[in-house]
């Protein structure tokens, strides 16, 4: 399923926790998008694997606005997708360019 599928609507829908969260990829380029808790979002969205479990410790051991980013990449090696790279489509849900 793309990132924001919502099966009640049939599509993908915007989300602000989504949008505001901070976003990595990794070397093969899977997107993961920790949502900013703060909208009411608390999953980590991208595959489920040894990334997804390392993004849930940092994440679960401070609050989200204290994080930086890019410790969090470089640690992981990850990339950070900033704002300017963010795309969303109702059929594609959540990408990056």
């Amino acid at each position: 399923m793309p990132i924001g599928y919502q099966n009640e609507v049939g599509a993908c829908v915007k989300s602000e926790g989504l949008e505001e969260g901070h976003w990595y990829v990794d070397a093969e380029g899977a997107l993961f998008i920790v949502p900013d808790e703060r909208f009411g979002l608390a999953e980590i969205e991208g595959p489920d694997g040894e990334v997804c479990d390392a993004l849930n410790d940092v994440y679960r051991a401070q609050p989200f606005e204290q994080v930086d980013p890019q410790a969090v990449a470089t640690r992981l090696g990850l990339t950070v997708v900033y704002g300017w790279q963010r795309r969303f489509d109702a059929q594609a849900g959540y990408y990056c360019v």
